[in-house]
């Protein structure tokens, strides 16, 4: 294989090329580059995928006008990579990149965190996987259903219960599975922390509501002045109760629209997430899934609650506090800071087991799996003896 192409569309941008380590693959000696679906999947309609300079330099980011030109630069060695929903417009173009020859992989990042299990996000999820799990059962032939050469499943235990039905199917039609650790552990390994900071703080996690494109259908519910006015007087109370000061880490997505309701002597910073809180005192947030380096550098978390939002903000925020013994809390003048700063490290075990690092998970990163795979294709032997059979 000489080039691994990642598959992308509206939903993505640079964050998800960097967040699954694309990046890295031209530091090993791999070409690579980003090809934009969107014109094809959207009547014309080209979505721009933000790339930043430093993007650019390494990776080249294309766009197609019609499927033909698409599948006309496409090679027997290379390997295709997707990481969006599969959908069925996605699906038509992995049948046809099928058809070439050409070997490709479900990237699937399961994302899921304590607060979605009282949610239809996870009734959702159980449905899709049982209809392509009753397909495949159906389907005698299995052509008309693309089979990835490859699966790279980063998740853990939870996620693993989802899809063990699903990636048991695709096992036996000769997919290789490769179980990998979420993406907040493989950072882990990058983390060098943020330049030193002389005072005392904690990190409030912002998630860029209601401006995040996962939360534009619930735009119209939210007042975000009022939303970002509760957070701040909470947060100057903490300040005041703890003796410490505040850093807002603004969300990867963060186009700044957020920063109109965020009082200015507030610290906003973007980037390094998981420095800033490595060297925290403590965390402050609602549902966002950067609490999971909370549990992983084993930091008091503080579940808030707020106003101006529509219920379910609360409600995963409560949910999430709940998984880790904890509860949320609109904080108070008089707030107990004492007990809202506790750690039970047997239910932090618990959640890196469940969601973050499996027992069988591979010790390696996403780029080094991926040149692992390319290394064993091109000498045409199988890398099949490392990849996880599942129980």
């Amino acid at each position: 294989m000489s080039r691994v192409i990642y598959i992308t569309d509206d939903h993505y941008e640079d964050y998800q090329v960097y967040r699954f380590e694309f990046h890295e693959l031209s530091k090993l000696g791999i070409n690579n580059e980003v090809w934009n679906i969107s014109t094809l999947k959207n009547d014309g309609k080209e979505a721009k995928i933000k790339t930043e300079a430093h993007l650019k330099e390494e990776i080249a980011v294309n766009s197609f006008q019609d499927i033909e030109s698409l599948l006309n630069k496409l090679y027997s060695h290379d390997l295709v990579i997707i990481g969006m929903p599969i959908d069925d417009y996605v699906l038509k173009v992995l049948y046809l990149i099928e058809l070439k020859s050409v070997h490709y992989a479900y990237l699937m990042d399961t994302h899921n965190i304590p607060n979605h299990l009282t949610s239809p996000f996870i009734n959702t999820l159980k449905l899709h996987v049982k209809k392509i799990v009753n397909y495949l059962s159906k389907s005698k032939k299995y052509n008309k259903y693309p089979i990835p050469d490859y699966v790279l499943f980063a998740s853990a235990k939870h996620g693993l219960d989802i899809h063990k039905q699903y990636l048991e199917y695709l096992r036996v039609l000769n997919s290789k599975i490769y179980i990998l650790h979420s993406y907040d552990f493989n950072q882990m390994k990058y983390i060098s922390g943020v330049r030193a900071i002389s005072y005392p703080y904690f990190v409030f996690i912002d998630q860029y509501m209601p401006f995040h494109p996962d939360n534009r259908k619930y735009e119209n519910s939210f007042e975000p002045a009022q939303y970002y006015n509760s957070i701040a007087i909470q947060l100057e109370r903490l300040c005041e109760l703890t003796k410490t000061q505040c850093i807002i880490l603004l969300h990867p997505k963060s186009k700044g629209e957020e920063l109109q309701y965020i009082k200015e002597k507030m610290t906003c910073v973007h980037g390094d997430t998981a420095g800033y809180i490595k060297n925290s005192d403590f965390i402050v947030g609602q549902f966002s899934t950067a609490l999971s380096y909370g549990v992983i550098f084993n930091k008091p978390i503080i579940f808030i609650k707020s106003l101006g939002g529509p219920k379910y903000v609360n409600s995963y925020s409560n949910n999430f506090a709940k998984y880790l013994k904890k509860r949320a809390v609109f904080i108070k003048n008089n707030e107990n800071i004492k007990s809202l700063l506790s750690i039970n490290k047997k239910v932090y075990q618990k959640y890196i087991n469940n969601y973050i690092k499996s027992d069988n998970s591979l010790d390696c990163s996403y780029s080094e799996l991926v040149q692992n795979i390319i290394k064993y294709q091109m000498n045409n032997s199988s890398y099949e003896d490392n990849s996880i059979v599942l129980k």
